[in-house]
C-alpha cells in the first residue's frame, strides 16, 4: 500500500470510529511531515462529514472524541487514551518505548493498537 493510501485508509478508518464509538484515536509518528500529513488528512475527511472545528490538533468532535497527532520523541504521554496508530516506528532505536506508550495509551480492552509502515 502505498503511503499516501495508506494515510487516507486510517485516517478515514479512525475518523469513523470515532464518530460512531466517541473513542480517543491517537496517530503516534517518528516524523513531523507524517504527523501533519496524517492531521490534514483527518481534518480534510473531518470538515467534508460537516465537522467543524477550531484546532487541528487536537481535533474534538462533538461526540466528546478527540483525534491526536503526537510524535515519538514527545516525552509528554500522560492523560491520553484510546485507539493507537504507530506509523512507521519499526525501525526505531527506541521501538521498545514508542511500543510501551502506545500500549499504555490502548491499555483498556476496548482500545486497540495498529503499527503500520510502508516499509
Amino acid at each position: 500500500m502505498k503511503k499516501n493510501d495508506m494515510i487516507f485508509h486510517f485516517g478515514k478508518k479512525a475518523l469513523n470510529d470515532a464518530i460512531r464509538t466517541g473513542k480517543n484515536q491517537i496517530f503516534l509518528s517518528v516524523s513531523v511531515a507524517e504527523s501533519e500529513a496524517i492531521n490534514a488528512c483527518v481534518a480534510r475527511l473531518a470538515k467534508r462529514e460537516g465537522f467543524v472545528f477550531k484546532e487541528e490538533n487536537p481535533i474534538a468532535l462533538p461526540n466528546g472524541a478527540t483525534l491526536s497527532f503526537l510524535l515519538a520523541s514527545n516525552r509528554v504521554t500522560a492523560g491520553h487514551c484510546g485507539n493507537v496508530y504507530v506509523i512507521n516506528c519499526f525501525n526505531e532505536a527506541n521501538f521498545t518505548d514508542i511500543s510501551g506508550i502506545a500500549h499504555s495509551w490502548a491499555l483498556h480492552k476496548k482500545y486497540r493498537v495498529v503499527f503500520y509502515s510502508e516499509e
